[in-house]
């Protein structure tokens, strides 16, 4: 019976070990999100709270390893300019206070500007101060030449919802697809022109939605047709949470929205 319980114990403190690991790998996820937004929003405030004083950045750019330390690395990032980005196939190992993020990363920038559009490997060291994570160093292989069609269809995306959010009809017109449906969360579906003069209507009256962002996105892309599911997050008098389905088509090598639908989530 003794044998037993000391078995059962065991397992529990397993179980109990790996939640809190999943959770912790969670909270590393959610901070490189972090970073990478303050870079793309210039929050200094943040990157200086994120960065170690002892912080580095190791680059592999057309051969060449470049070393750029951490003030080196601030001041770059006021001049670089993207327009979008993403994480994907995060691997996240942890040794105690010291954790190391490895992901993939696809962006469409500007440096200078000079495009610096591609897919990265990237690697992050992690380690837990007083203060909270902060990350001591990173490394890149850099592909400037290289841009994958998922980074293409996210770059629209991202597109699409400031464009919606703002009213911006120049680019709606360009990338949603003629042929496009469009499923609201209440279940009502409008086609191009009954949601085109939603967004007319809103930019008439000067509404946006100014607090709109993205999370959890996933891209799958099969020949010109690709499906991307995530979630909106709206910030204002309260705070909502929508998850989506958007199918996107590739025509003349544009990517357009040809389908959209929404449902409320109760998930944080």
């Amino acid at each position: 019976m003794k044998k037993l319980t000391v078995i059962i114990l065991l397992i529990l403190s397993v179980q109990i070990t790996n939640a809190q690991d999943e959770k912790l790998k969670k909270e590393l996820e959610k901070l490189s999100w972090d970073w990478m937004n303050a870079w793309k929003s210039k929050d200094t405030v943040l990157l200086e709270k994120l960065l170690a004083p002892e912080y580095r950045l190791l680059a592999l750019i057309n051969g060449q390893l470049i070393t750029i330390p951490k003030q080196a690395w601030l001041k770059t990032a006021k001049v670089y300019i993207p327009s979008s980005f993403r994480y994907y196939d995060f691997d996240i190992r942890l040794y105690g206070n010291t954790a190391v993020v490895q992901s993939m990363f696809d962006q469409v920038a500007t440096l200078n500007g000079q495009d610096r559009s591609g897919t990265f490997q990237i690697t992050d060291i992690w380690v837990k101060k007083k203060i909270g994570w902060q990350v001591v160093h990173r490394q890149t292989n850099l592909k400037v030449q290289q841009q994958t069609e998922e980074a293409k269809i996210y770059d629209v995306v991202m597109k699409i919802g400031k464009a919606w959010s703002e009213t911006n009809l120049d680019t709606l017109e360009k990338y949603i697809d003629k042929r496009y449906l469009h499923t609201d969360v209440s279940g009502q579906t409008l086609n191009r022109a009954h949601w085109m003069n939603d967004v007319k209507e809103r930019k008439l009256k000067n509404v946006v939605y100014p607090g709109i962002e993205f999370q959890d996105i996933d891209i799958k892309v099969y020949d010109d047709i690709a499906l991307v599911t995530g979630a909106n997050i709206f910030s204002g008098n309260s705070i909502q949470k929508l998850r989506f389905t958007q199918v996107m088509k590739k025509e003349n090598n544009i990517w357009k929205r040809l389908a959209f639908q929404a449902t409320y989530s109760t998930t944080k």
